[in-house]
């Protein structure tokens, strides 16, 4: 009988890490020892896994020797506290957070389009946010066919971006404003209820937030492309799980909607719903529990080689949970534990 392979999970009682086990429940993975890890907050908590109870574990402490893989779904300030102590105790970690993204000598990896840089992995891997890893998938066969020129996107943000506290804030905030309750906001600057905040993360000197400029350069990265302009504007809308998007692109070449459409049918990681005779089109909450990115209303643009598209997925899943166990499969056939 195989011996489990050790895994941690830090962060384990938060969404990302909760929707995380869940997808490590795959039957094509091979046997698995979890240990949950979270703050001292979660101690005397547990968390499900393959039908079983997993006591949680604190995180300051733990001692990482003997656990192959860590996966980090915390906040950017712990990864940067922890992830150097599981390294040194010879763990793989891969981080979810934006911690060490865009360092260079770090893989960014989003398996369908660059799993080649898995193989350079020093014992650091990180996965791109949710709004990079749909755009990428959207954008890579295009870039492919007939080259960019400049991409425009607008992405609509849930609040489960912002964790627990952002649902919990969003439900709350609705409850009080319907039983004309007074309601308070600590995750969100202003009243996210009945909301459109146009902006989301904190601001930089340009103006930019930060993850409007993370989100450029992570996909120039993971595109391994610079040469197009990009545009990105991040609102923070009321809705609890799944994020879209819009996305203007512009290209060398013509592309037709028509064209546009079966480059990404046959794309890995993409789901095309596009019909308008029967007004068939991505929404977020058709896309939430999907391990795919939903594309639709792909239409050109008049006197330009440009193309409008809208894209809607799982922020928890595909950009988040799905990607990291995906990344954990190739992996696996690289033989990396072994």
């Amino acid at each position: 009988m195989l011996k489990p392979l050790r895994l941690a999970v830090v962060g384990a009682t938060g969404i990302v890490g909760h929707e995380l086990l869940k997808v490590l429940e795959d039957k094509e993975l091979p046997p698995l020892e979890i240990i949950a890890l979270g703050s001292n907050k979660a101690l005397g908590s547990t968390v499900n896994f393959q039908e079983e109870e997993l006591d949680v574990l604190a995180l300051d402490g733990f001692d990482f020797t003997g656990v192959r893989l860590a996966f980090f779904c915390v906040p950017p300030d712990v990864s940067k506290q922890y992830v150097p102590k599981a390294q040194a105790a010879g763990c793989i970690v891969l981080d979810l957070s934006a911690a060490f993204r865009l360092e260079p000598n770090v893989p960014l990896c989003l398996p369908e389009i660059n799993a080649e840089v898995l193989s350079l992995q020093q014992g650091l891997i990180c996965q791109p946010n949710a709004v990079s890893i749909a755009s990428a998938l959207v954008l890579e066969p295009i870039l492919d066919a007939v080259g960019l020129k400049s991409v425009g996107l607008t992405a609509l943000i849930s609040v489960s971006h912002a964790g627990r506290s952002g649902v919990r804030e969003l439900e709350q905030q609705v409850g009080d404003l319907l039983n004309m309750r007074e309601i308070s906001c600590a995750t969100f600057p202003e009243q996210i209820a009945f909301n459109l905040l146009p902006y989301v993360g904190a601001f930089l000197p340009d103006d930019c937030t930060d993850l409007e400029a993370a989100t450029v350069q992570e996909l120039y990265k993971i595109l391994d492309e610079d040469t197009f302009t990009m545009s990105v504007s991040a609102l923070q809308v009321p809705i609890f799980y799944g994020h879209s998007l819009t996305l203007y692109v512009e290209t060398e070449k013509k592309l037709t909607a028509k064209n546009c459409r079966a480059l990404l049918v046959a794309a890995p990681g993409i789901s095309v719903l596009d019909n308008p005779d029967l007004g068939s089109f991505p929404s977020t909450l058709e896309a939430v529990g999907l391990d795919t990115v939903v594309v639709g209303r792909i239409r050109e643009i008049a006197g330009v080689n440009g193309l409008n598209l809208v894209v809607s997925f799982d922020n928890l899943r595909k950009g988040a949970a799905v990607n990291a166990v995906q990344i954990f499969k190739e992996l696996l056939t690289l033989q990396v534990f072994a």
